[in-house]
């Protein structure tokens, strides 16, 4: 639960920090890459988070590889409008609904990713101020 809560905490709208091995049997069980409703924007959010559900991650002190984001890249052309960011929401709520939590804790978790990152629905109608108290009384 902690490691979920604060990947959901540290996330700041860029990729994840993925950098470790994941074991076969591991792989098997949950999946890799999904394609959501919007498509592969942000796709390896909801993977990190079904990951970080399992137990803890074993991080690799070196990446063994190294992302760049080009104008001329692939995900240069992903939308990132409020319907592909709530679809790549709906697939990390999916991850967080399958985690081996409790009621309560998934939905506190679910609460707080859709006030840090929803961009349509009821949390972005929250006056930015009533928002950020939400997060402090959640954490």
């Amino acid at each position: 639960f902690d490691q979920v809560l604060a990947a959901i905490r540290r996330r700041n709208g860029s990729c994840v920090p993925n950098k470790g091995l994941i074991p076969t049997e591991l792989h098997r069980r949950i999946g890799g890459l999904r394609r959501h409703a919007g498509g592969d924007f942000q796709a390896d959010w909801p993977l990190m988070l079904r990951l970080y559900a399992q137990g803890p991650i074993l991080r690799l002190a070196e990446p063994l590889y190294v992302k760049r984001l080009l104008d001329t890249g692939i995900s240069a052309g992903w939308p990132s409008d409020a319907a592909t960011w709530e679809a790549m929401l709906d697939d990390a709520e999916a991850a967080l609904n399958a985690a081996p939590f409790g009621p309560l804790r998934r939905l506190r978790l679910k609460l707080e990713m859709r006030l840090r990152f929803g961009r349509a629905g009821w949390p972005a109608r929250l006056p930015g101020r009533l928002r950020r108290r939400l997060i402090r009384w959640l954490g």
